[in-house]
């Protein structure tokens, strides 16, 4: 089973494609979502992202987490959450 990670302080300029593209070069993505206001429709700033392993998710936490992503410093946690993407 995968574990699903919650990604703050995302870029406007982030998709959910362009997430996913992010955490393809550490491992295999199950799922990948930014959050979207949906009176604006844009960009909350955050996101999930769902490896396949525990261990590509504490890769990501790793190699992400206080790293600069499309401008903006990124915070990658294990997502501690109910619930599925």
């Amino acid at each position: 089973m995968g574990k699903r990670l919650y990604i703050n302080h995302l870029s406007t300029s982030v998709d959910s494609s362009t997430l996913e593209d992010m955490f393809t070069i550490v491992g295999n993505v199950q799922s990948a979502s930014v959050v979207i206001d949906l009176k604006t429709g844009m960009s909350k700033g955050c996101g999930y992202v769902e490896m396949s392993t525990e261990q590509e998710a504490a890769d990501c936490i790793q190699r992400f987490h206080g790293q600069m992503a499309e401008g903006t410093v990124i915070s990658v946690v294990e997502d501690k959450s109910p619930g599925k993407i």
